[in-house]
């Protein structure tokens, strides 16, 4: 018997098992066995893999390869928080510091449109009294009354933001 001869196993598509020295070219791609001279199988090669199921493990290794990414930057994060601050406690006492800030920021905000408010009321009440009087308000103080709008509305922004 040739040493180097070799046995093959597959299954056709109606689910029969063939043996061969050969394979058929129709079979290539399909699952198959190699069998020693005793009819032991001592190497199995998988079938093909289709054009979906590659696609299907491309898109598994890109969400793979995502999650390690998404993991690592946590992993970051957590370190960053690990070296900045000793335990929870310092983590809440800096969040409570920045929300105190920020309270502070928007009372100032609202004090500020409070008095902008008032100022744009009496610079408008000044323009209709000059008008009721006949005369033309001045180009400067039109535009100061725009610029006391505008002011008014980036204050109301800052709050917002």
């Amino acid at each position: 018997m040739n040493l180097h001869a070799r046995t093959y196993r597959w299954t056709d598509e109606a689910g029969n098992v063939h043996y061969s020295d050969r394979l058929p070219a129709e079979h290539i791609s399909g699952a198959r066995s190699h069998l020693d001279d005793q009819g032991i199988e001592i190497k199995r090669i998988e079938a093909a893999k289709t054009k979906e199921e590659l696609a299907r493990e491309a898109e598994l290794a890109k969400l793979r390869a995502e999650e390690k990414r998404l993991i690592e930057e946590q992993r970051e994060k957590d370190s960053v928080l690990v070296r900045t601050f000793r335990n929870e406690d310092d983590i809440l006492m800096a969040r409570d510091g920045k929300l105190a800030s920020i309270d502070t920021s928007i009372q100032i905000d609202r004090s500020n449109i409070y008095r902008l408010k008032l100022k744009l009321a009496g610079m408008q009440k000044n323009a209709a009294d000059i008008e009721r009087q006949g005369q033309k308000v001045s180009a400067n103080y039109l535009k100061e009354i725009e610029s006391t709008r505008k002011t008014l509305k980036d204050a109301h922004a800052n709050i917002i933001r």
